[in-house]
C-alpha cells in the first residue's frame, strides 16, 4: 500500500509533497481528537 502510494509522490515536487504531509497529518490529529472527545463523553 505505502509502496503504493509513494510511486506518484514521487513524481510531485518537494513543496506539494511537505503540504499534502502537513494536510495528512493534521487531519489525522483533528480526527483522533474527535474520536477521543466522543469516547471521554
Amino acid at each position: 500500500m505505502a509502496k503504493l502510494l509513494l510511486k506518484p509522490l514521487s513524481a510531485v515536487d518537494d513543496n506539494s509533497y511537505k503540504i499534502v504531509s502537513i494536510g495528512v497529518v493534521f487531519a489525522s490529529k483533528q480526527w483522533l481528537l474527535e474520536k477521543t472527545d466522543k469516547n471521554m463523553h
